[in-house]
């Protein structure tokens, strides 16, 4: 999904340093899930249950131009 990869592009060149370090250990899960699911859960934070992603799909969101 094009958007998805916006948007993780993004969050991997303002994380670099801290994923180079393991800054984000949920993110390996993260993308084990669906396109779709990680989609909708970054439309609708609050539809995430899993409450491991919450800090990490709010770092996505922040997107290119580093605003929710």
């Amino acid at each position: 999904m094009r958007e998805l990869d916006v948007l993780f592009q993004s969050f991997v060149e303002r994380q670099a340093s801290s994923l180079a370090g393991n800054g984000w250990p949920e993110l390996e899960s993260l993308l084990s899930r669906e396109d779709d699911c990680i989609w909708y859960w970054l439309q609708h934070p609050a539809a995430a249950q899993e409450v491991e992603f919450h800090a990490i799909l709010a770092e996505i969101r922040r997107g290119p131009a580093g605003v929710d």
